[in-house]
């Protein structure tokens, strides 16, 4: 299975050349044409071979074919499977319970986003007026970020930061909610605007802070490095370019189908073009209702896919410190291998029945 992923990425390169990955794309392409090239010449020698040897028996003698053009052409057979063997940690005998530990730093990242909500701070009206401006000051990004710090806002943006630190960080996927709907799938509006607009409206605002932000000095922290941060590609729904793959229901109505089907849509049609690998890439299931952490949770278990949620520590007596940090939940193979065979076991007993 990994040399047939290998060899579908590798057909991917050649046939769908990427604007971000011209160099490689050549790299494959040419590689292609030079390994056909040269077991053609091989092949045509053969038979030319066969023909004079076997048939027609010409007295010009024909030169045997090349056998160095066929041991290099077989050798990069072992060569590519090589290249695609990856050393993995045996799974253990005895199967484990899930467990949370710090993930490690991602080059993928995909968040369900919910829309702003203050703890205290700026609404989101003021949040978004002064995070538009063009020339912000030393204090202005000092109120954006004590404002972060005082709502949801905070969730996402740390959950980011993480992965961002030392450069790692390469893509962030944003699920969003629509606009709220009546029965008539009708936008319901308040004064021309949306009375519960939906998170989609909240994602280049959150783009322009981690590509704007000096976090640096916001953070405080000498030992980190978001150098990268300017670099990072978002990928969500907006008006200019409209994917409606990645948007569900703001009442989570469906929430865990429509969660299930964009996660399962990023993986299949967007990871890999972005030149990552589905390992690359984690998953926060924070944001958004519950049903829509479900279908997040659906869509991750079966495939092995690394899931995380981002939040602060809390007392006894349920209030929050410290600014949130992620948590990987990690269930080790044996785990879900027999969690798996045990719904498939139940399923083939269901219909014996």
């Amino acid at each position: 299975m990994e040399l047939k992923r290998r060899f579908d990425r590798y057909l991917l390169h050649v046939f769908t050349p990427h604007p971000r990955h011209p160099i490689k794309t050549i790299f494959f392409y040419l590689a292609g044409l030079i390994w056909a090239a040269l077991l053609g010449n091989f092949v045509f020698s053969l038979l030319l071979w066969l023909e004079w040897r076997f048939i027609t028996r010409l007295p010009e003698a024909v030169a045997e074919p090349p056998l160095l053009v066929l041991v290099t052409c077989l050798a990069a057979v072992p060569v590519l499977v090589l290249l695609s063997w990856r050393a993995k940690v045996p799974p253990r005998k005895g199967a484990s319970a899930p467990f949370e530990a710090p993930p490690p730093r991602m080059k993928g990242l995909i968040l369900l986003l919910s829309f702003f909500k203050s703890h205290g701070g700026l609404s989101f009206s003021e949040f978004s007026t002064l995070l538009n401006e063009d020339l912000k000051t030393p204090r202005d990004w000092q109120t954006l970020e004590e404002a972060a710090e005082k709502s949801n806002f905070d969730v996402p943006l740390q959950a980011i930061r993480y992965h961002l630190k030392n450069g790692t960080l390469r893509d962030v996927w944003l699920i969003c909610t629509d606009d709220a709907q009546d029965t008539q799938g009708i936008i319901m509006n308040e004064d021309q605007t949306p009375k519960s607009p939906g998170s989609w409206r909240l994602a280049p605002f959150l783009e322009n802070f981690i590509h704007d932000a000096p976090h640096n000095r916001l953070v405080g922290d000498g030992g980190s490095n978001f150098s990268q941060a300017p670099y990072v590609r978002f990928h969500y729904h907006s008006v200019a370019a409209p994917k409606e793959q990645c948007v569900v229901n703001y009442f989570a109505e469906q929430g865990a189908r429509d969660v299930f089907r964009a996660l399962n849509y990023i993986f299949d049609e967007e990871v890999e073009l972005a030149g990552l690998d589905p390992d690359d890439v984690i998953c926060d299931i924070t944001g958004l209702r519950a049903p829509h952490s479900i279908g997040m949770v659906m869509a991750c278990l079966p495939a092995r896919r690394r899931i995380q949620y981002t939040s602060s520590p809390q007392t006894p007596l349920d209030t929050y410190f410290r600014r949130p940090a992620p948590n990987e939940i990690r269930a080790d193979r044996v785990w879900v291998e027999r969690l798996l065979l045990s719904a498939l076991g139940e399923s083939h007993s269901d219909k014996a029945n």
